[in-house]
Parts: C-alpha cells; sequence; structure tokens
C-alpha cells in the first residue's frame, strides 16, 4: 500500500515545474483534490475545506499536466478524454475539461482544455467491514447500492469493499468490473478478478458468464445497459454492489432502484464520513 508521501510524490510529479516548485515551499498538508483552472488560482481541497493558493495557473501548466497525465500520449487517452476525465497508472483520475468537438451526437474530440481536476484516492482499511457484514450476512441473497453526492465516497466505498470481502476471513470469489482503471490500483487481489477498463455493462455480463463470481463490483451504474447487465447478474443469483449519485432518497425514486429492486432484494447504503473513515446507513425495502 502507498504511503500518503509516496502519493504526494507522485502527484506532484504530474504538475508542471513552476506548480511543482510552489507546491514545494509552500503547500503542507496533502489534499484530497487538486483544481487546475486556466487564469485562475491553484485550488486544493481538503476534508471539504477549499484553499484558494496564491499563484495562477497558466496555459503551460495544463497542458503539462495533460501530458504528464496522459504519459505523453494523448491519442492513447482520447476516448476517455471525450468521456471527460483521464486515469493515470497510479490509479489516480482527473476530470479534464475544455472544448469538444461533436459528430453525429457524439464527441469526437476535446481540444483547448481550460480545466483539470485531479482526485487523490486514499485507502482506509476496514472501512467496508460493515458492508462485509451485510452482504455476508444475507448469504449474498441482498444486493446494495451506494449513495452519495460526487466526491462523497462511493468509490473508495466500493475499493475498501474489494480489497476486504476478497481476504481473510471472507475470500469471496468477486469480479471488480474497474470501468475507469481507478478501483484496483494496488490492491491485494487474492479471490478478486479485474476487468479493467471494460464497458460497465460488459463487464458485468462477462463476469457473471465466465468468472464465477458471488458478488459482482462497479461504480456509478446508471445507463439502461448497465442496468440490464445487472438485472442478468441477479437473475443469475449474482449479488451486486453499485454506487449511484444522490441520496438513498433521491436514488429510490430512479429507474435504476425501481427495475433493479424488482428483480431482487436491493438494498441503498447512504455513506456518512466520519474522522478517519466512513460509516453507512443501509436502508432496505423502499417503497
Amino acid at each position: 500500500m502507498q504511503t500518503e508521501k509516496e502519493k504526494e510524490v507522485k502527484i506532484v510529479s504530474h504538475l508542471s515545474p513552476r506548480l511543482a516548485s510552489y507546491w514545494r515551499r509552500e503547500i503542507n498538508t496533502f489534499p484530497d483534490e487538486i483544481r487546475l483552472t486556466l487564469n485562475t488560482p491553484l485550488i486544493t481541497l481538503c476534508g471539504g475545506k477549499v484553499t484558494m493558493h496564491d499563484i495562477d495557473v497558466k496555459y503551460d501548466d495544463i497542458s503539462f499536466v495533460l501530458r504528464s497525465l496522459c504519459a505523453s500520449s494523448m491519442y492513447a487517452h482520447s476516448d476517455t478524454i471525450c468521456d471527460g476525465y483521464v486515469t493515470t497508472a497510479e490509479g489516480f483520475r482527473a476530470g479534464i475539461a475544455g472544448r469538444a468537438t461533436v459528430k453525429d451526437g457524439r464527441i469526437s474530440s476535446v481540444t483547448s482544455v481550460t480545466s483539470i481536476v485531479i482526485r487523490v484516492p486514499r485507502r482506509f482499511p476496514g472501512a467496508a467491514h460493515e458492508l462485509c457484514e451485510y452482504l455476508v450476512s444475507g448469504g449474498f441473497s441482498k444486493s446494495i447500492i451506494i449513495c452519495a453526492p460526487p466526491s462523497g465516497g462511493k468509490t473508495t466505498a466500493l475499493r475498501e469493499l474489494a480489497a476486504e470481502i476478497t481476504q481473510m476471513p471472507y475470500m469471496i470469489p468477486t469480479a471488480l468490473v474497474d470501468t475507469r482503471c481507478e478501483m484496483a490500483s494496488r490492491l491485494q487481489k487474492s479471490t478478486l478478478c479485474t476487468l479493467s477498463a471494460y464497458p460497465r455493462s460488459k463487464g458485468v455480463e462477462i463476469a457473471v458468464r465466465t468468472l464465477s463470481p458471488r458478488l459482482v463490483i462497479t461504480d456509478e451504474a446508471s445507463t439502461d445497459d448497465d442496468i440490464s447487465a445487472l438485472m442478468y447478474a441477479l437473475s443469475s443469483g449474482v449479488a451486486f454492489a453499485a454506487s449511484a449519485h444522490g441520496t438513498s432518497e433521491s436514488v429510490r425514486k430512479t429507474e435504476l432502484y425501481k427495475r433493479l429492486s424488482g428483480f431482487g432484494r436491493v438494498a441503498l447504503c447512504d455513506v456518512e464520513k466520519k474522522d478517519g473513515g466512513f460509516g453507512f446507513a443501509i436502508k432496505e425495502d423502499l417503497e
């Protein structure tokens, strides 16, 4: 597992020399998020606190960071850039905003990038213990949708679930569909099979058909194809843990919950951030 210092070194290595020099002099707290927007101050977020720093982000900074995040191969990352993000080899995900070129209703390219938001993944070993116990105690007859707003801890909760439930004492055969290649980085893989960069729906289908999991984990299910794939898992006797933007109150009104709950027992789980970790409010049989 990477230490916070090792993560900081890797993150700073993606910054332009000018921003990296400022960071080493002025920034003492390792943040949860780094926000770079052209011609505005560098911004960091840590524990919900926003800090605006005394250095503006310039065009050369944006260009350097984007090239670094893409390992100097923009073409290799062109598809994910069109989807609004880049994931590095270390598992850092960066949101990308710029000028889109649209062809036949689809984004074909993004140029003139003006904003990059780097999210720093953190490990919280043991944070998903409550979720493990919930799934195991029900004999995997129950599935869960983790609910939280953006940056609310959904991906972290799923990552810790994948880490814990595939180790002793559980050792549950699990498939992780890591569409954005951000959850599986440096997890100890025991009974965990990871499908990296697979389209979510196809990854879930392949996992159920070929990997014999008792649990499928995937992030941010939302499309009709995603829902159909999770319904296929349920009808095949495989439980899932997925996530959705919002609260349990808002998610229970969506097609995602309505369609899935009709296929099997699906609980909604609100993330409750606490000092040093997470708590969960699990709600079943919502009508």
